[in-house]
């Protein structure tokens, strides 16, 4: 049997029409969520209060698999950032990426998402919350001649905080060996 298609919510307007009250998703919306993620389109009634939007979020779980083109990041260089292990203000690109993402408990988390750009394969892990909080890291990766990534030693970008105005670090990476 083949897998259901996941619904993507698409929240409506009121909009009068003649003496009634209607709510209301345009067309091109809700093609866009068909035709562009292959996904079942369900209108959201503007109905906030009675809703109980922060209840509906909270029941809110599932998973999903992403590939991504021309993927950019404005406000921080990762690469020149994670080459000399200090902060550099500008914007990052790649040219693609791809991994899993997974919603629940309000938050969509990253177990790690790849991102090929020109030079360096970078790996992005962490958590978004869906009230825009972030705790994501940036970490290159070294690629083998199996295709299979595995982390560089140097430094991780660390992204913390409210998005509109995050908390950036950067860390040393330390190498670890088993315990003996």
């Amino acid at each position: 049997m083949a897998s259901a298609r996941p619904l993507i919510g698409i929240s409506a307007d009121r909009r009068m029409v003649g003496a009634h009250p209607f709510h209301m998703v345009g067309e091109k919306y809700a093609r866009a969520v068909l035709e562009a993620s292959d996904a079942a389109p369900v209108m959201i009634p503007a109905l906030a209060e009675e809703l109980r939007f922060d209840e509906l979020l909270q029941r809110l779980a599932g998973k999903g698999e992403l590939k991504l083109r021309d993927v950019g990041f404005r406000g921080w260089d990762v690469d020149a950032s994670m080459a000399d292990g200090a902060p550099h203000e500008g914007a990052s690109h790649w040219a693609s990426g791809q991994g899993s993402f997974l919603v629940r408990d309000r938050e969509l988390i990253f177990p790690g998402l790849r991102l090929d750009g020109a030079s360096e394969m970078t790996l992005l892990k962490g958590t978004l919350s869906f009230v825009q909080d972030s705790d994501l890291t940036l970490q290159n990766l070294i690629g083998d001649q199996n295709d299979s990534a595995l982390p560089e030693q140097g430094y991780v970008l660390k992204i913390s905080g409210p998005l509109d105005v995050p908390k950036i670090s950067i860390e040393r990476l330390v190498a670890r060996r088993p315990a003996d």
